[in-house]
This record gives structure tokens, sequence and C-alpha cells, in this order.
């Protein structure tokens, strides 16, 4: 499930969609174009992760409850006259906006989207459990969780500037409130010169024939 991301000015985690809309699945699974076919296509699509380590996917169980729901308030020729593709599971698709309120409402009713940014922004220690909690809980009080799940029908993450900003600030406000100046971070590593570059270094010693001073000049 995607298509974020997560915090701004983070670069700790990301909500990505590409996995899902485009699977890279080496079984082929055929859908039917009925109301069984389309639940299960979307209720695999949501509950798939793809290559990216730093996405997150429904339970299926979830999922499922989504899937089903969507079939049943949009309905079968809605939904293939939108253009959804049983094979793809793409839910990006062309709705009004009622029906887009509805599809937001139903996915955030089945998926529980405050655990799945807990598991992002606590997953491989880019953040403790204490400060990654208190994100989740702030996103989920202030009703943000929403906007994620809006990028699930849009594909794109979350605009922090939209509606005058909106998102931007709430998300800076939580992490004034739950991060500590930074330092809950994970530090950024020095990087080595690539490995074209490796030429371009050039070694100089100083003028006490002591300390040698290294300099790495772009092409």
């Amino acid at each position: 499930m995607s298509g974020v991301v997560l915090i701004a000015g983070c670069r700790s985690s990301e909500w990505q969609t590409e996995g899902i809309d485009r699977p890279t699945s080496t079984t082929a699974k055929v859908y039917t174009d009925d109301e069984a076919g389309i639940a299960e296509s979307l209720t695999d699509h949501l509950s798939a992760v793809g290559s990216n380590l730093n996405e997150w996917a429904a339970p299926r169980e979830e999922a499922a409850c989504a899937a089903r729901k969507i079939v049943q308030v949009m309905g079968v020729d809605r939904l293939l006259d939108l253009g959804y593709d049983p094979q793809k599971g793409r839910l990006r698709l062309q709705y009004s906006d009622e029906e887009r309120t509805a599809v937001t409402n139903i996915l955030a009713g089945c998926i529980d989207v405050a655990e799945g940014l807990l598991s992002l922004f606590s997953a491989y220690g880019k953040l403790g459990v204490t400060p990654a909690a208190c994100l989740t809980r702030g996103i989920e009080r202030q009703g943000l969780d929403r906007d994620f799940i809006v990028g699930v029908l849009t594909a794109k993450p979350p605009d922090p500037f939209a509606q005058d900003n909106q998102f931007g600030i709430a998300m800076s406000r939580l992490m004034i409130e739950c991060l500590d100046g930074g330092a809950d971070l994970l530090p950024i590593a020095p990087l080595s010169p690539f490995p074209q570059d490796v030429d371009l270094t050039t070694t100089t010693s100083g003028a006490g024939g002591g300390v040698a001073q290294t300099t790495t000049t772009a092409p």
C-alpha cells in the first residue's frame, strides 16, 4: 500500500505504491471480472508488498474487508467502467468526488493505517518505539491517516503544501512534539567517493611534511 513520504524532511521511510501498482510476482494469477474476481484482485492488491523494504501492506483480512465493501458500494459494472483492471489491481481511477470519499471511508474503516505507519517508522531501527508511537498516535488523532489513504487512490504521496500547507504544518508540529530535536533520527553517514571519481582524488603533503590533504573534484 503506498504512496508517500512519511515525514516532511525526514528521509527515514516512504510509503510507496509502485511495487503493488506494477506487481513483479512470477506467478501469473488470472482474475475474473465478476464480483468474486474483482474482490480477490483488490484483496491481493491491497495486501501485496512490493520489492521496496520500506513498504507496508495491510493484513489480508483487513484488505479483504476493504475489497468486499468497495465492490458492494461501487458495483462491478461501475468499477469496470472507471477502468479497473482486475489483472493490474490499480485503484487510481477517475472517481467522482462522492465515489472518492466513499472509497476513502471504506479503506479508512477497514485498514489500520496507524499500525502500518508505526511499523514503517520503527522498522530497521529508523526510529525508537516511543517516538514512532508518538508520531502514529498524533497522525491518527489529527486525522492525517486519511491523507495517506488518499495516496492509495492517487498513487501519490500526501502533498504537504495542499490546503494552505495543512498536512505539512501538522506533520512538522508532530515531529517537534515527538522527536528529540532530530536526535531520534539515524545519523547521516559520510559517503565514500563514487567509484568513477577515485581517479580524481589527489593527495598532497602539507607544508610541514606531516598531515596529508585529500581533495576530490567533480568531473
